[in-house]
């Protein structure tokens, strides 16, 4: 540390200047201490944001993935009903057909019967 000049004035004041330096010296590692401990606490913090925004990455990345899913259900659920629609349509007019081939088929009968009637009349 201290040249002899500056710890002999020292001394002449009533200071010891050895217990000057090794203050100085516990000063110096105190400091270097908090210095040590502000950086890990920056690290840490720095750590917790990083996870932060990455759990906020996730979030919105499995919302987009909720809302493609749901739209992806809307769509099939949109073509079960035209398809269901479409079929509905078919079976009835397939049941129309076959009620105008009945309602033929029964007019030829009271046609048919009509004319045996008059024949045998």
């Amino acid at each position: 540390g201290l040249n002899w000049v500056a710890a002999a004035r020292l001394r002449a004041q009533g200071i010891d200047p050895s217990t000057l330096v090794m203050e100085h010296e516990s000063a110096e590692a105190a400091l270097k201490r908090a210095q040590e401990e502000v950086k890990r606490a920056e690290a840490a913090s720095a750590a917790i944001e990083a996870q932060q925004r990455q759990l906020r990455v996730e979030e919105f990345l499995e919302a987009d993935r909720r809302q493609r899913q749901a739209e992806l259900e809307q769509e099939l659920a949109a073509k079960a009903a035209r398809k269901a629609k479409a079929a509905a349509a078919r079976e009835a007019k397939a049941s129309a057909a076959s009620a105008a081939a009945a309602a033929a088929a029964a007019t030829t009968a009271a046609k048919m019967a009509k004319s045996a009637k008059a024949k045998s009349g």
